[in-house]
């Protein structure tokens, strides 16, 4: 069953010096808290987001900022612009499980990075997730529900059913 939550994303518009990214990132985070009526984040020693009396996860790319947040459910959260380095550095952590199942790389990618959020074990990494086609990933024997929230966007949440 999946929980109750709001998943918000905006452009991120580029101003023409590209030392201004990181901040345009963060002004593009800040303006999806306010119009969503949330306070500001605070960051724990690791640099995740926490917000009072909520779950939240944060993504950004050069072109787009997202916000996934709920009261139920820990979540992730992930965005990724279709690049060929992706399929580089997917082949590097992919399962000996997951080369046997067919997945685009751009989504298995994500999915690994939102389950790594939603699963908060602090010494887990990225190859030690595993992504199936449908709809399930599992790290460290703990289960997730990942879905496409857009074809550049993916939440993973626990799935409390097994």
């Amino acid at each position: 069953q999946c929980p109750q939550m709001t998943i918000d994303s905006i452009d991120i518009v580029q101003s023409a010096c590209a030392g201004d990214r990181r901040r345009a990132e963060r002004e593009a985070v800040a303006e999806l808290l306010r119009r969503n009526g949330l306070g500001p984040l605070t960051h724990d020693d690791q640099g995740a987001p926490h917000l009072d009396g909520m779950f939240i996860s944060v993504s950004h790319s050069r072109e787009k900022a997202v916000i996934a947040f709920s009261s139920d459910s820990p979540l992730g959260v992930d965005t990724e612009p279709v690049s060929p380095r992706i399929s580089r550095i997917i082949e590097r952590v992919l399962t000996e499980r997951e080369r046997q199942m067919p997945l685009d790389p751009h989504v298995r990618w994500m999915v690994k990075e939102a389950v790594f959020k939603a699963a908060a074990i602090d010494d887990l990494t990225i190859a030690e997730i595993t992504v199936c086609p449908d709809g399930m990933a599992e790290a460290r024997g703990r289960n997730f529900i990942w879905r496409l929230a857009a074809p550049d966007i993916v939440i993973a949440f626990p799935d409390r059913c097994h």
